[in-house]
Order: structure tokens, then C-alpha cells, then sequence
């Protein structure tokens, strides 16, 4: 499997778990959405650009076209980021909906980054690999990698919430 397929399966799996998320969590997303100054209405194109994305990475006929919606969306992330830390906007990131209760800043911007090279990565090596091509464990492997780091991170960042029993404040 070479590099740019394994970015593509973690991307796409990525996204994909985003936006399921941030559709089950609808209510907060859209209130994140409108905290930030944006129309509530952009919280459901986000939604489906995720979902859109991590479809359209998978087939060599749209691959490109996904890549650059990937790398677009991670850039317009970076800048809502920046936007919240400039602004001074007290707002939950929900990039992968109430799963992640963390605020949106710095913290985010730094959990982007590699996200920002492996997209960067899998544009310009360009070395598509049809996914009826793929082997099976491999892709799975990753598919349950990617679900798994999802979740432990957002654990971790739960982790008070966790200890409280559940009880905010």
C-alpha cells in the first residue's frame, strides 16, 4: 500500500466520522457555527462538503476533486481557528460533534497540521491506487486506526467530564 492510498483511506475515514458526527450532534454544530458569526445554514454544507469529500477521495475519476475539497476545508478550518483566537470567541471546536468538548484555538490549529500534510502529501504525490486494489486488511487496519485514535483523543479530552460522571460543571 503506498503512502498517498493510506493518507486517502485515513482522510476519507476521518471525514466521513466527522461529519456523521457533527449530523447526530446537529444542534451544537450549528450552535458553533453560529457563535463564530456564520450564517447556521453553512453547518449543514459543512456536512455534506465532509461527507462529499470522504466519498469522492475514494474513486480515481473524483479523487483530485476530493483532495482539493480536503485541503480546502482543513485551510478554512485553520482560519475559523484563527478566527476564534483573534475575535476572542469562547466557542466548542465540535469538529467531530459533541464527541470533542474542547474550545476552539490554538489546540486545534496544532491537531490540523498534520492533517494539512498528509493532504498536501496526497495531492502532489498523485499515485491513486484504485480502491478495488486496496487489500482488504490493510484497509481496514486503517479504517479501525483512524475510528480508534478518533475516539481515544476525544476520550482524553473528556476525561474530567468522564471522572465527573458525566456532570458538567
Amino acid at each position: 500500500m503506498t503512502a498517498d492510498t493510506a493518507i486517502t483511506i485515513l482522510l476519507s475515514t476521518m471525514f466521513l466520522y466527522s461529519s456523521l458526527a457533527k449530523l447526530v450532534g446537529y444542534g451544537g454544530f450549528k450552535e458553533t457555527v453560529v457563535k463564530l458569526q456564520y450564517p447556521q445554514w453553512l453547518a449543514g454544507v459543512v456536512i455534506v462538503m465532509e461527507m462529499l469529500a470522504s466519498v469522492l477521495l475514494l474513486f480515481k475519476q473524483t479523487h483530485l476533486i476530493g483532495e482539493l475539497i480536503v485541503l480546502g476545508m482543513i485551510l478554512a478550518f485553520y482560519f475559523v481557528a484563527g478566527q476564534a483566537i483573534w475575535k476572542k470567541i469562547n466557542v466548542s471546536c465540535n469538529c467531530f460533534g459533541e464527541a470533542t468538548a474542547e474550545p476552539l484555538g490554538w489546540e486545534t490549529m496544532i491537531r490540523l497540521t498534520p492533517l494539512l500534510l498528509a493532504a498536501s502529501v496526497m495531492l502532489v504525490t498523485d499515485s491513486f491506487i484504485p480502491i478495488v486494489e486496496w487489500k482488504l486488511v490493510d484497509t481496514v487496519s486503517l479504517v479501525f486506526l483512524m475510528i480508534g485514535t478518533i475516539t481515544l483523543s476525544s476520550l482524553w479530552n473528556n476525561r474530567e467530564l468522564l471522572r465527573s460522571g458525566g456532570m458538567s460543571g
